[in-house]
């Protein structure tokens, strides 16, 4: 996986997300994510290594 344009992609989403100007134009959530078998338990592990300190 392309680290870099992941992290591009959740910042445009966040913002997007949070009403700053709207620079998401990616998928909608179900779309990109679809397949990838993510868990409830793997998605709480980012976010919480995603918070800021």
């Amino acid at each position: 996986m392309d680290i870099t344009r992941l992290q591009s992609h959740q910042r445009a989403f966040f913002a997007a997300a949070l009403g700053w100007p709207a620079i998401y134009a990616g998928r909608d959530m179900p779309a990109a994510h679809a397949g990838l078998n993510i868990t409830d338990a793997a998605f709480d592990a980012v976010v919480a290594t995603s918070a800021p300190p």
